[in-house]
């Protein structure tokens, strides 16, 4: 059986849970959605994933853009996975919707929880926390295998009727609009010496660098592979990032993003 999964990362997170599960499902190709948006998609695969983090509650602008993309027949196996560091809410309820407008059914959906990237609210959480959801992840990813190789049916996860209504429909409806100029508020401090790391890593292709200094031009997803990459930590949003602690996830390569 062949699997396709398409995978959105910043920090490498939706990555690492994507190269796992090629591993373990054997015949599976694993496909950017920023470089499959670029490019007619070939679904010809017998289970299609799409796995990808939880920003405000529900999915990332441009996993929202690729799911209008999808062209394919009645009855190929879909599933899902979002990544987040507290809860998904409603997010995966929203892919079904998506989905299903496409005329296209989503089989089963997991949350896999993951340390935060979002270090807009807080730094990294400590590397003993982080090593628990890794193996959280590690003793569940045996029945999620089992799941896509048997294609069955799983329920689709998500948090309480209240939060999927408040978070991932009326506060998520309000916010993710705004995501784009909210890159307003990077900036690079003296620390920066020009490599460009920021611009290769944008998924969005956001940031060039203009007199050797990143400029973000209001396409942003609000994934934070910017300022979590740099090599200097010379990237900074606002006025309070400069002494929190980065993260990217320790088990993806800078590399493994960029190609």
């Amino acid at each position: 059986m062949k699997t396709s999964i398409y995978y959105f990362s910043g920090t490498g997170n939706s990555l690492k849970v994507a190269k796992d599960l090629s591993e373990k499902l054997g015949n599976t190709t694993l496909i950017s959605i920023p470089k499959a948006m670029k490019s007619e998609l070939d679904i010809s695969a017998d289970s299609i994933g799409i796995v990808f983090p939880v920003y405000c509650w529900g999915m990332p602008l441009m996993v929202d853009e690729f799911i209008k993309k999808l062209r394919t027949e009645h009855g190929r196996y879909f599933f899902a996975i979002a990544t987040c560091g507290a809860s998904a809410a409603g997010t995966l309820l929203q892919t079904q919707k998506r989905l299903a407008q496409q005329n296209i059914k989503l089989s089963s959906g997991f949350i896999v929880e993951m340390p935060t990237n979002y270090i807009i609210w807080g730094g990294a959480i400590s590397e003993e926390r982080q090593k628990a959801m890794f193996e959280n992840w590690n003793n569940s990813i045996d029945q999620i295998v089992d799941t896509i190789k048997n294609q069955k049916e799983h329920g689709i996860e998500s948090g309480s009727a209240l939060a999927n209504f408040f978070l991932s429909k009326a506060l998520y409806r309000v916010s993710m609009p705004q995501f784009p100029k909210m890159d307003k508020s990077f900036w690079a401090d003296s620390k920066c010496d020009h490599c460009g790391i920021c611009s290769r890593v944008c998924p969005a292709n956001n940031i060039v660098i203009k007199e050797g200094k990143p400029a973000w031009n209001q396409k942003c997803e609000q994934c934070l592979a910017c300022i979590q990459w740099c090599p200097k930590q010379a990237i900074q949003y606002g006025k309070k990032t400069q002494e929190r602690e980065r993260y990217t996830n320790p088990f993806v390569s800078l590399k493994e993003l960029i190609e």
